[in-house]
């Protein structure tokens, strides 16, 4: 029997899977558009994050600045209170010595002529002393010599030391100065000077021997020679010292045993609260305290310049200091 062929049945309408329905046209124009708009929003968020972190790390480095800040004021407050602690005035048990300052040692040792002479005899006349017995001259080394001796606890000393500074400096150099301060106990107190204890004075007219005996607290210091120890007994006692005179009397200075000064020679209580830098001005303008002390620097400076020959003639031929030197009594 023939094989049949059979045939499928014919598809109904509507069954099966539905057709997607066809995609509309796109518009170019509304696609970059879009694509423009989701950008700068991008864009905006993150200028805004930008913006905020920016914000934050300011706000840190203020913060950290801050902190910084109280933090070196901390320590720099720490550390006043530490050098203050560390740095306690000396005691007025201490020995008085420290070092000079170059500048106050300048001052006194280079008085403008000017101020000197403007000066001139200060109003009085030293207690210049004829020594007893017309002694030879006291020389060392062919040089007129000053001698003198004095101690680091003695008012008077401080006093008459700025004074003969300055005049011994018109003659020659000093090396070695260093300041002192009298003692705390004796009256007046406290008396801001030099030492003239391991000094070297160097000059072409004169030759200077100082002895501090006694430092501060009256302690043995410099030991006088024999020889010279003989001369200061005979000259720092009656009758070269005035009557009343108290036997060794010091500063005792003697100028080539043609003058004694025997003790200072204006007030030490000029002196006394005034700083070295404070002294050392008042000398350089000849006004309050630098009046008599200048004045005494001039009349010192006339007795060396009568020993000396009138050397040299930058000093002694001042007419200020030739007058004065006339003045001086003489044997």
């Amino acid at each position: 029997m023939a094989e049949s062929t059979r045939k499928s049945p014919p598809r109904k309408a509507g069954s099966g899977q539905r057709r997607k329905p066809a995609a509309a046209p796109i518009d170019p124009e509304k696609v970059a558009a879009a694509k423009a708009a989701k950008r700068a929003e991008a864009e905006a968020a993150a200028a805004r994050r930008a913006a905020e972190a920016a914000r934050l790390a300011r706000k840190k480095r203020q913060r950290t600045l801050t902190y910084g800040a109280i933090g070196l004021v901390i320590v720099v407050i720490a550390g006043l209170i530490a050098v203050k602690v560390v740095h306690k005035p000396a005691s007025d048990t201490g020995s008085g010595i420290q070092d000079a300052d170059p500048a106050v040692v300048a001052q006194i040792t280079a008085i403008p002529v000017s101020v000197l002479d403007k000066v001139g005899d200060g109003g009085f006349l030293p207690d210049f002393r004829l020594p007893s017995g017309n002694p030879p001259p006291l020389v060392n080394g062919g040089l007129p010599r000053v001698l003198y001796v004095g101690g680091l606890f003695c008012p008077f000393c401080a006093t008459q030391r700025w004074p003969m500074v300055a005049a011994l400096s018109r003659f020659g150099t000093f090396k070695g100065l260093r300041y002192a301060r009298s003692s705390a106990s004796d009256t007046p107190k406290d008396i801001n000077s030099f030492s003239f204890s391991g000094v070297t004075y160097t000059s072409s007219y004169l030759s200077f021997t100082p002895f501090e005996t006694t430092d501060r607290n009256h302690k043995s210091l410099d030991t006088v020679p024999a020889a010279d120890g003989t001369l200061v007994n005979a000259l720092d006692n009656q009758p070269t010292l005035p009557q009343g005179a108290t036997t060794g009397t010091i500063p005792f200075v003697d100028i080539a045993n043609r003058w004694v000064l025997a003790g200072a020679s204006y007030n030490a209580t000029d002196l006394q609260g005034k700083t070295w830098a404070e002294i050392a001005s008042a000398a350089t303008s000849g006004t309050g305290l630098g009046l008599h002390l200048d004045a005494t620097a001039n009349w010192i400076t006339a007795a060396l310049c009568s020993v000396t020959g009138n050397k040299p003639a930058s000093v002694c031929s001042d007419p200020v200091i030739a007058g004065l030197e006339t003045r001086i009594p003489v044997q």
